[in-house]
Order: structure tokens, then C-alpha cells, then sequence
């Protein structure tokens, strides 16, 4: 009810400051407070979490790095070592290179 009316009258409460004023009103006891209310008091965060805070603008880096081409790479070859014993290592490569750009995927990315 506390929360309903306070967020439509425009305040923002975390929960720490709700909490907060629970335990100086008297409603909830200072030795029943919770485990993390000692935390936050020593450590606050830099910004208030509060839910209408504006999202920072802030540049996403890319998640698949060339590397991991890579590592795909290595992982079709060394599945189809088990599905082709008698290839040597340099035709299995060429085989999971040949799968993998039939699969759309660019392997060198700068030619």
C-alpha cells in the first residue's frame, strides 16, 4: 500500500529507504533488520537503483570475436576426426572450412 501511494505521488523508494524508515518508525525492530541492510549502509551503490532511472547510453561491444571462428573451426574438425579416422589433420581442416562457408559463415573476414 506504502509503495502504490508513493509511486503515484511521484516519490521513488527503493527498498533500502523503505526498510530504512520501517526500522526508524519502529514497525520492524534495528537486531531483525535483514543481512544485506548492513551491506548496502557500508557500501551504497554510485547510483540510486531506482526503476524510472534513464538507461545509459553506452556502446555494446561485439560478442562474436574472430577467434571464435576459429575455435568452431576446431570443434567441426575435431568432430569429424571421429567420423573420418583415415583424414589427415590438413584435409580435415579444409573439409570444416568447406562446411562452414557453405554455411554462410566468413572465415577471413579482411580478403
Amino acid at each position: 500500500m506504502l509503495f502504490i501511494r508513493c509511486s503515484r505521488s511521484g516519490f521513488n523508494l527503493t527498498s533500502f529507504s523503505r526498510l530504512e524508515g520501517l526500522i526508524q518508525n519502529g514497525v520492524i525492530p534495528y537486531e531483525q533488520r535483514p543481512v544485506w541492510y548492513d551491506v548496502y549502509k557500508a557500501f551504497p551503490p554510485k547510483e540510486e537503483p531506482v526503476f524510472n532511472r534513464p538507461i545509459p547510453d553506452k556502446v555494446i561491444r561485439p560478442i562474436l570475436y574472430p577467434e571464435d571462428i576459429v575455435r568452431a573451426c576446431f570443434m567441426i574438425v575435431s568432430n569429424q576426426k571421429t567420423t573420418h579416422p583415415d583424414l589427415e589433420s590438413d584435409q580435415l581442416f579444409s573439409l570444416a572450412e568447406n562446411d562452414l562457408q557453405k554455411e554462410g559463415t566468413i572465415l577471413y573476414p579482411n580478403n
